[in-house]
């Protein structure tokens, strides 16, 4: 369903801590690399907040998407099972299993909701079919199969197709957000390395793919945790195309500011969390129906956070 890109509780670092050389931290190779055990079940609690308006654009364009024409929120709890490792590089597949998950939004002119809770509701279906909740109930009853690199590197391991398609991307990879550890390398900068991540616009299935700068900056000390502060900014756009697109015409050009705050846990080689903060807007025309171009204006606010959840 294109309308939802893959895909949080805010980090809370420690008032006191120590900032030994993150240079010196870098000459161990296996510092910063996952470690996966079959049968690990790794627990995370989810917040996700997507928000677009279109405030701005021709009146013509936002009377059928409606104004806002999406806003979500998104919170659960995630175990992630860990099927099997590969002994030779570490890669580890596992498995995304919604514990329980509160959903509410607003899609055009229509609202919508849904809960979901393991315990209770086992597996069994109870939405509409095509719907906005059916979407998201497929996250809870049907799991997801997703590998991970010793190095973070995340891909779709499930044999569906459309999951192969559609899980790869901020949002839709909500509990199965492994940061990556290495990357493209940055000149003239040893602790920075360049990653590539997707997001779909809402309502007007434009995809957008950003580039993230990601930096070791400081060991929080007593926890063990290694933090790594990331800038996001537009790489490239991948326009709708025009049987999928809502306005005729459609031409947007997009700006993209974000920041992402991750804490790796040296001790025990795993994600502890993340948080990933985007704002994209967008400036361009379309279409309407007199044949005359009219503006389209908005922007659109991603903010979503993976945290450790103790047993």
């Amino acid at each position: 369903m294109k309308v939802f890109s893959h895909g949080t509780a805010v980090v809370i670092l420690a008032v006191s801590f120590s900032l030994p050389s993150v240079q010196a931290q870098d000459k161990d190779k296996d510092a910063l690399r996952y470690e996966f055990t079959k049968g690990d079940v790794q627990s995370y609690s989810v917040d996700l907040k997507l928000h677009m308006s279109m405030a701005g654009s021709d009146p013509v364009f936002t009377k059928d998407l409606g104004e806002p024409p999406f806003t979500m929120t998104l919170n659960g709890v995630v175990n992630n099972v860990v099927l099997k490792v590969n002994e030779a590089d570490g890669t580890a597949e596992l498995e995304r299993r919604f514990l329980n998950m509160k959903l509410n939004g607003k899609f055009r002119d229509k609202t919508f909701s849904f809960s979901y809770d393991h315990e209770k509701d086992k597996n069994k279906r109870k939405t509409p079919d095509m719907s906005v909740e059916r979407h998201f109930e497929d996250y809870c009853v049907d799991p997801l199969k997703f590998s991970v690199t010793s190095e973070g590197k995340y891909f779709v391991s499930d044999p569906d197709p459309m999951k192969q398609m559609n899980f790869n991307r901020f949002v839709t990879r909500a509990g199965a957000m492994y940061w990556p550890l290495a990357g493209k390398p940055v000149e003239n900068d040893p602790i920075a390395w360049l990653t590539k991540e997707e997001i779909a616009i809402p309502a007007l299935h434009d995809h957008i793919f950003v580039e993230i700068r990601n930096k070791k900056v400081k060991v929080i000390t007593g926890k063990n945790l290694m933090v790594i502060e990331g800038e996001v900014r537009l790489r490239e756009k991948k326009q709708a195309a025009s049987e999928a697109a809502p306005i005729p015409g459609m031409d947007i050009k997009y700006n993209v500011q974000g920041k992402v705050t991750v804490e790796f846990d040296l001790t025990h080689k795993r994600l502890h969390s993340n948080h990933v903060q985007i704002t994209i807007t967008l400036d361009g025309q379309g279409v309407t129906p007199s044949g005359d171009p009219g503006p389209i204006k908005g922007k659109v606010q991603y903010e979503e956070s993976q945290v450790w959840k103790d047993k």
